[in-house]
């Protein structure tokens, strides 16, 4: 995926949750814009759980190559998610 569609998603105000999947069919739920880092140049997305996990760990992380994702959805206002398209309609990178 494209840094700047998901640099897009992560500014949206008011912030709606964001559904990332990747292509080898993990999927990461971002709650808020604090659960989440994009690395300055936008390659690497760091993923904090927050809830604890199996691991009862607050500050489990997840590195995720930004080029990897393959689709992003975000929660409407009935919370269901739906797509996020690129400038061009795009869904996937």
């Amino acid at each position: 995926m494209a840094p700047g569609i998901l640099k897009q998603a992560l500014a949206q105000r008011p912030f709606r949750p964001i559904r990332i999947f990747t292509g080898d069919g993990t999927t990461f739920d971002i709650k808020s814009q604090e659960f989440c880092v994009l690395s300055p140049k936008g390659r690497t997305l760091v993923v904090f759980n927050g809830e604890g996990g199996e691991s009862g760990d607050d500050e489990e992380m997840r590195l995720v190559d930004v080029f990897l994702i393959t689709k992003l959805e975000t929660a409407g206002r009935s919370d269901s998610f739906k797509f996020v398209q690129g400038s061009q309609g795009e869904q996937d990178a």
